[in-house]
């Protein structure tokens, strides 16, 4: 490698991430050895399908398997960027010649504002060339969407864009049974989103509403279905009243929706039973609190993966900090008589059971 291409910065919306996208990445990578910034740049005019939190997820599992050195956003010039971060030169690809003198005036522009970086262009492979992000949007949603798309983007980019279809499905699903169905609430479901997939989070995100949602909906109980979806939606693993908050940000939706005072009431309630701080006697708070504890009984494989992504949200803390907060958190359930109230959860392939062996296993691996 010349002495001159010592970092390279790919820079795009990547909304989303597509096949496309993650050729040039690889050329780049093989052309700067590895040493390579992939940025999401950070544009509040542009109004975009995925989120800066899932986007950053999509990156993050690219570079898991080829290796560039970081993931990240920026805001404001990206030469500018370039010139903070120690890099030599700003990667573009180039589809056709259109793309050619757009990037060629862009380049001259990025020259007149910092002499010391310079621009590569990368073609992508024939087979991907004529992908976009645009071309790929436009697809969802249709019969057959999932396996034409399929072509178009990695995996796990396609897991990321279905779970967000649908999730907006359901959302729309259950303001219709509300009776709220409107233009309204589906903008309402970006906040939502915007919310859940935030770049902090790893287990209180997006997954864990839909893993359970289905289970939420046998109980045919149109506030539980609100509360569960709300019960997370702020959080920050630093504070404690984080459910408060969540509650206060459904009132504050579900005033936006139309729904009824006492059903507001309602939801804010359920939602404070998964604070999972004292005793719950009503069924129905019972059964939230269940249900957001399933986890806890989930083979021992996603228990630990959930127990390490749990710990990433913690990431703040030293080990020693997070150690005690855990314990005393986990410990908590095994002093009670039955960690999940309903006989419905409890005794299920004998959930009760496996939950307690969960836990034995992970407090003796934090005490160790």
């Amino acid at each position: 490698m010349p002495d001159n291409l010592r970092l390279g910065i790919y820079a795009g919306t990547f909304d989303p991430l597509t096949s496309g996208h993650v050729n040039i990445i690889n050329q780049a990578c093989k052309l700067f050895k590895g040493q390579l910034i992939v940025a999401i740049g950070i544009n509040p005019g542009k109004k975009c399908e995925y989120s800066i939190g899932d986007r950053l997820r999509m990156l993050d599992t690219c570079r898991e398997s080829h290796k560039f050195v970081a993931s990240t956003t920026y805001d404001g010039y990206l030469v500018k960027y370039a010139n903070k971060v120690g890099a030599s030169h700003i990667v573009r690809g180039i589809r056709n010649s259109s793309d050619f003198e757009s990037e060629k005036t862009m380049a001259i522009v990025n020259k007149d504002l910092d002499r010391n970086v310079g621009s590569v262009f990368l073609m992508p492979d024939r087979e991907c060339n004529e992908i976009s992000s645009t071309l790929v949007k436009g697809l969802v949603g249709y019969s057959g969407w999932i396996e034409t798309v399929t072509g178009y983007v990695p995996r796990h980019v396609l897991k990321i864009m279905c779970l967000k279809n649908n999730m907006r499905k359901e959302w729309m699903g259950l303001c219709d049974r509300l009776g709220l169905g409107s233009e309204t609430n589906y903008a309402l479901f970006e906040e939502i989103y915007q919310k859940y997939t935030e770049s902090h989070r790893f287990y209180h995100d997006l997954n864990h509403i839909w893993s359970r949602l289905g289970e939420v909906q046998k109980h045919n109980d149109l506030n539980l279905e609100l509360a569960w979806w709300f019960h997370d939606s702020i959080y920050d693993p630093t504070k404690k009243d984080n459910e408060l908050q969540s509650s206060g940000f459904a009132y504050k939706m579900m005033y936006a929706m139309g729904v009824q005072e006492n059903e507001r009431l309602e939801v804010h309630r359920l939602i404070m039973c998964t604070q999972h701080n004292c005793l719950l006697s009503d069924p129905i708070g019972q059964i939230i609190a269940d249900i957001d504890l399933l986890g806890l009984a989930d083979d021992r494989f996603t228990f630990d993966d959930n127990s390490a992504n749990i710990r990433k949200e913690f990431s703040m803390y030293s080990d020693e900090e997070y150690k005690k907060g855990r314990l005393e958190f986990l410990e908590n359930f095994c002093k009670r008589s039955k960690i999940y109230y309903t006989k419905t959860y409890s005794d299920y392939y004998d959930r009760e059971g496996t939950a307690r062996k969960n836990l034995a296993r992970e407090i003796e691996r934090l005490r160790a």
